[in-house]
């Protein structure tokens, strides 16, 4: 499996359970999740790897009584379709043109077999 197949399964995942996600940060739609790989880890000797990925769960900024239940429902969502591989950020935020966006961040480990 390749890289980007791995990544649109991981999208089709989210969609799924309601998210509708992107690799794209410029195609992401907001609420939505944003899948950013952050580094590809060699996993064994037959070319296999891991690829470090942040699931960025993104909502529009409102007060943060508004907006942490709205999040908190994404990542139940999510969690329906994923299993973290670490601890989730919930005091982040996406910077984008009109302002930062607050955003819950899930890591996740995508094993992906090397392509005979």
């Amino acid at each position: 499996m390749s890289l980007i197949a791995a990544l649109d399964e991981l999208t089709d995942l989210l969609t799924t359970a309601g998210i509708r996600a992107h690799i794209d940060p410029q195609k992401v739609t907001v609420p939505g999740a944003w899948i950013a790989v952050e580094s590809l880890v060699p996993a064994r000797l037959d070319g296999s790897m891991i690829a470090r990925t942040k699931v960025h769960l993104i909502r529009h900024n409102l007060p943060t009584r508004q907006v942490l239940p709205l999040l908190e429902s994404d990542l139940a969502r999510a969690l329906t379709v994923i299993t973290p591989d670490g601890d989730i950020e919930t005091d982040a935020h996406i910077a984008t043109e009109s302002g930062p966006l607050p955003c819950f961040i899930i890591p996740l480990d995508i094993h992906i077999e090397r392509i005979a």
